[in-house]
C-alpha cells in the first residue's frame, strides 16, 4: 500500500528523489519511479510537483490504485478537496481495501462539511487499520463538528493512546473536555499540549479561556 512505499523511503526524501529522477531519465515511461518520485516530493512539502508526478503515473498506467491515492494527499494539500474526493473515490473503486483512501476520503468531506459521510468513510478506515492514530483524530474532529462530544472525547483518547506524546490531539482532548464543562480536566490537557510544544499558540488561547470560565465559576 501506498503508506507502506512511504515508509519504504526512509527519511532521506532528498536522496530519494535523487535516485528517482535518475531511473526516470533513464527509462522515461518508468511509471513505478515517477509514483516515488511524486512520493518523495509530497513528503518534502513540494505538492503541486507531487501532482504532477503522481498525474505522469496514472497517464502511464490509469489502474494503479496507488497512484490516485498519491493525487489525492496531494490534492487536499493544496486544498483542492472535490478533485481529492474524486481521485481517493478512483482509488477505492481499484482497491476497496484501501485503509489510506478511505482515510483522505474522510479528511476531504470532512473538509467539506459532509460530516456524516466523513463519520462513514472515517468507519471503514479505522475498521481496515484500526491504529492508525491519524485516522482517529479525524474521527474525534468529526465528532465534534456533529457536537458529539462524548464520543469525540472517546476517539482523542484513542489517539493518546496510540501516541501519548502527540500535542495535538492533547489540545483536542482539552478542547472538547471544555465543551464538556470539565474545565479543570481541560485545562491540564491544555498544560499536557504546551508541555509537548510550547509554540502552539492554539492551545496557550484555550488554555486562557478555560482559567477565565474557571475564574468565573470559583472567584477569588
Amino acid at each position: 500500500m501506498l503508506e507502506d512505499t512511504w515508509q519504504f523511503l526512509g527519511d532521506d526524501n532528498t536522496g530519494a528523489l535523487e535516485a528517482f529522477d535518475r531511473a526516470i531519465s533513464l527509462k522515461p515511461h518508468n511509471a513505478l519511479a515517477w509514483r516515488g518520485r511524486g512520493i518523495a516530493l509530497e513528503r518534502l512539502g513540494r505538492s503541486e510537483e507531487a501532482l504532477e508526478a503522481f498525474d505522469k503515473t496514472i497517464n502511464l498506467d490509469p489502474d494503479n490504485a496507488l497512484a490516485w491515492s498519491g493525487r489525492g494527499i496531494a490534492l487536499v494539500k493544496l486544498g483542492r478537496l472535490g478533485e481529492a474526493l474524486d481521485a481517493f473515490d478512483k482509488t477505492i473503486n481499484l482497491d476497496p481495501e484501501h485503509a489510506l483512501a478511505w482515510h483522505g476520503k474522510s479528511t476531504a468531506l470532512l473538509g467539506l462539511k459532509r460530516y456524516g459521510e466523513a463519520l462513514e468513510a472515517s468507519d471503514k478506515a479505522i475498521d481496515l487499520k484500526s491504529h492508525d492514530a491519524v485516522a482517529w483524530g479525524v474521527r474525534g474532529t468529526i465528532f465534534g463538528m456533529l457536537e458529539r462530544n462524548q464520543e469525540a472525547l472517546e476517539a482523542f483518547d484513542k489517539v493518546i493512546n496510540l501516541e501519548p506524546e502527540n500535542a495535538a490531539a492533547w489540545g483536542s482532548k482539552g478542547l472538547i473536555l471544555g465543551k464538556l464543562d470539565r474545565l479543570r480536566e481541560a485545562l491540564k490537557a491544555f498544560d499536557r499540549a504546551i508541555n509537548l510544544n510550547p509554540y502552539d499558540a492554539v492551545a496557550w488561547n484555550n488554555r486562557g479561556i478555560a482559567l477565565a470560565k474557571l475564574q468565573s465559576f470559583d472567584p477569588i
